[in-house]
């Protein structure tokens, strides 16, 4: 099954479409991604050796039959009740689409060594690509839902980012206290130079979700540094060294943009480790010894916000200032225009947006 996708802006998302419409569109535009979906992972060899490369490849099949039997032979009759249950049996599937990808990845890097390093970039630009089609795949699926009233939107017209990144702190922190015992301090400020936006806070028309997960990856990074940075000091306790290292959030905005920056006291990110920070296997947990649980170790957490905060128009980058600490900055589009998802796939050439620089990774 090919043919051109068709990409989406928040613009069209965001405006009241019926569930018809929304349905015609996705049974049309569903098996075109999920098709190219299918091709990426038999386009990588040695994937019939490995188990979980074959079970997001299988479910992407059934996925695909699921939705093409709705439409046989072109002939598209709506029925709500049918779609809803083919959508949410989709996205079921889809649930541990990401931990299956990076486990086959794991494998496929002992068999195959030479291409699938924790420094390959082919292994970032394959994740990188088929992660960002399944994003806006998602996307498209939950949207649908909410336009039959099953859940709530998935985009907002009115983000207040100061209340998501309010409860995404304290996320954050309660993760920390049940994985270390230990909670960082985290400041939260907000401003704006446009009046309309309450208490200085910027309310932008967003997906609350994926700005959620890119800052909770990038706070769980400054937590757990600024954890095991506080517990590598002697001479003073674990909880004093904690509250020399306040971990600052700011959100700004004017009328065309929104900036967030993350500022941390943990020493700033390993030289040796540079632009690796990137690499979906690369995890410096991993490289001292510790095990990986929800706070740290998987490598996955920051080369996936940087995906979300491409698919929302903006970019990310990291400034690490060596012996100090580490910025993150992450740049939103305000304009909903201005935000079109890209939908890559294996025939047209497509990279994540990068920053170039020594200390700007």
């Amino acid at each position: 099954w090919r043919g051109a996708h068709c990409s989406v802006s928040v613009r069209i998302l965001d405006r009241s479409i019926q569930p018809k419409e929304a349905a015609q569109f996705l049974q049309s535009e569903y098996p075109i991604r999920c098709a190219e979906r299918i091709r990426m992972i038999e386009s990588l060899s040695h994937c019939l050796d490995v188990s979980e490369l074959l079970e997001v490849r299988e479910r992407h099949i059934q996925s695909f039959l699921a939705m093409r039997r709705i439409a046989s032979d072109n002939n598209f009759e709506y029925k709500e009740e049918e779609f809803v249950s083919v959508v949410n049996q989709i996205l079921l599937y889809d649930e541990d689409t990401i931990p299956l990808m990076v486990k086959g990845f794991y494998q496929l890097s002992r068999l195959k060594p030479e291409e699938a390093s924790d420094d390959s970039q082919f292994v970032n630009y394959f994740l990188d690509t088929f992660l960002l089609n399944r994003l806006g795949t998602e996307v498209l699926l939950k949207q649908y839902l909410a336009y039959v009233g099953i859940r709530g939107n998935v985009f907002e017209r009115s983000c207040d980012l100061m209340a998501i990144g309010r409860q995404t702190a304290q996320s954050v922190q309660r993760l920390c206290v049940r994985e270390t015992g230990f909670k960082p301090t985290i400041q939260l400020e907000a401003t704006s130079v446009l009046e309309a936006d309450k208490g200085g806070a910027p309310m932008v028309t967003c997906i609350p979700g994926a700005l959620s997960f890119v800052l909770q990856e990038i706070l769980k990074n400054s937590c757990h540094a600024t954890i095991m940075t506080a517990l590598s000091k002697e001479g003073n306790t674990t909880f004093n060294e904690l509250a020399k290292r306040p971990i600052s959030v700011i959100i700004s905005a004017d009328d065309k943009r929104v900036m967030i920056r993350v500022d941390d006291k943990a020493g700033g990110i390993p030289s040796e480790a540079g632009q690796k920070i990137w690499h979906y296997l690369y995890t410096t947990a991993s490289k001292r010894g510790e095990e990986a649980t929800e706070l740290a170790g998987f490598g996955v957490g920051l080369p996936i916000a940087r995906l979300y905060t491409q698919y929302l128009g903006g970019s990310m980058n990291l400034v690490s200032l060596p012996g100090y600490g580490t910025q993150a900055y992450v740049f939103l589009p305000r304009d909903p225009d201005k935000v079109v998802e890209v939908v890559p796939d294996l025939d047209h050439e497509w990279k994540v947006q990068e920053s170039v620089g020594e200390f700007i990774l």
